[in-house]
């Protein structure tokens, strides 16, 4: 904890030092800054705005998880963490150049050596990924960044989320990545994104080093064959009117090619009622080295491309949400291929969506009791094959209890705290022909505090 507040700490000096020597020369009391000087700083052309535009993002998330999957190989977990979140985010000098540097570390609160950490720490211990300053340039409708920096629409920063370039984490570590990304916005409608990564740390790598994050050819235990940066690139169309259509494709030689798409539309029927349309699809095809290796692996992943889509309807009437939702995965992939397929709609905390030939609905309806308390249900239902060959069949059914409260006043404004209480049968057919029951349960609980440090924070608080 000393490291993380020392960043803190270090950063909010850097900011504070920038505010008084601009205000010195203006306020009456050295020892103090009044609301005028703030202001006047805050007029200044071009310069200024590298400090009056910056913005520390703060997140401590506190999380519980606690599962048992029968039908699993780690099938027990048991996991309670605080992640620590700092995203600083200046604002550019002479409205040319500024730069970017995060830090965030995980730390065991509770955790049974004898179960899985299901992925939240390194073994049964903590870790952190250092801070490196990402540098950034910005040129009329240009944007260009190099070094390290977030690619996780779910921790800010991100107007949109992009197939291939950005995406959305569910636990306490965001995605990260060392390379470089360039933007262009060609109007209020229309924007293209370009990622070029050499090393990356998502979501599900606890603990990894930076030295071991280089991307490329990879076995089945992980081992690094053979570097292979990522290029990816991506476009947003954006009607301004409830239609969004995102792209994105990326190339990794001798891994894969992958094509995706994001569909999100918004029809107004009435006055608190209206239709939400939103729709997913992927192509990857695993090529060169990656395909070598997968065509040796037993039938069960030996696919060397896969499709995925998926659709979802909501019906939204004032408080309450009505929603159903499909996908589908054709072929099961091996897990060095850097393909992700479980991305459709339909979510369970227990129940595989991937595996081969597979199937998946769910239904369900969420309702807002009051401005901070929503909750709701939710029914996944599958039905595919263990293996690409199709011989074992799978089938379940699950129900999944969500609730979410949000403080939004007073001195917890940014307090988060929602859960997902799940529960789920699985039937899955044996060697013998008979099939066999599995029962799974699942509890996830955060409590989430955000908050941002920001010279608009520093102005109201003095004003």
């Amino acid at each position: 904890m000393k490291k993380i507040f020392s960043h803190l700490s270090l950063l909010l000096y850097l900011t504070s030092i920038s505010l008084f020597a601009e205000q010195t020369s203006t306020a009456k009391d050295e020892n103090s800054y009044n609301v005028e000087t703030l202001e006047n700083f805050k007029q200044q052309p071009t310069v200024n705005t590298f400090f009056t535009d910056s913005n520390l993002k703060v997140r401590f998330r506190n999380e519980y998880r606690n599962r048992d999957r029968e039908a699993a190989s780690k099938r027990q977990s048991d996991a309670w963490v605080n992640g620590t979140f700092l995203d600083f985010t200046s604002g550019y000098w002479k409205n040319i150049i500024g730069f970017d540097i995060s830090y965030h570390r995980v730390d065991a609160i509770s955790s049974n050596p004898r179960k899985d950490s299901s992925f939240y720490l390194d073994g049964h211990s903590g870790f952190d990924h250092g801070a490196i300053p990402a540098i950034k340039l910005r040129y009329d409708n240009f944007d260009f960044k190099i070094g390290r920096f977030i690619t996780d629409y779910g921790y800010g920063g991100w107007e949109y989320e992009i197939p291939m370039i950005n995406g959305s984490s569910i636990r306490p570590t965001p995605i990260t990545v060392e390379g470089f990304f360039f933007s262009n916005k060609f109007n209020d409608n229309f924007s293209l994104y370009t990622l070029y990564t050499k090393r990356e740390i998502g979501s599900f790598d606890p603990g990894l080093k930076w030295d071991d994050a280089k991307v490329g050819v990879r076995n089945l235990s992980n081992e690094l064959l053979d570097e292979k940066p990522k290029y990816s690139i991506g476009g947003v169309y954006d009607s301004k009117k409830g239609t969004i259509l995102t792209l994105g494709s990326r190339y990794q030689e001798d891994v894969s090619n992958q094509f995706a798409s994001k569909f999100s539309k918004l029809i107004p029927l009435s006055d608190k009622k209206m239709v939400k349309i939103d729709a997913i699809g992927l192509y990857a095809d695993i090529i060169g080295d990656t395909k070598k290796i997968v065509k040796n692996l037993p039938g069960s992943m030996n696919a060397d491309s896969v499709y995925v889509y998926s659709g979802q309807l909501s019906y939204i009437q004032d408080k309450t949400v009505l929603f159903s939702a499909i996908g589908y995965v054709s072929d099961k992939v091996a897990p060095n291929t850097g393909i992700v397929t479980d991305i459709t709609f339909v979510g369970d905390q227990t129940l595989d969506r991937i595996h081969a030939d597979m199937f998946s609905y769910s239904f369900g309806s969420m309702y807002q009791f009051t401005p901070e308390f929503t909750a709701g249900i939710s029914v996944p239902i599958t039905s595919g094959y263990l293996e690409n060959e199709k011989i074992h069949k799978v089938e379940g059914i699950g129900l999944n209890f969500i609730f979410s409260y949000n403080v939004k006043s007073g001195p917890l404004d940014g307090v988060r705290f929602w859960g997902i209480l799940n529960r789920s049968e699985e039937k899955r057919e044996q060697d013998n022909g008979e099939s066999k029951n599995y029962s799974n349960y699942d509890i996830k609980l955060v409590l989430q505090y955000d908050f941002d440090i920001n010279y608009n924070s520093l102005y109201s608080v003095n004003k």
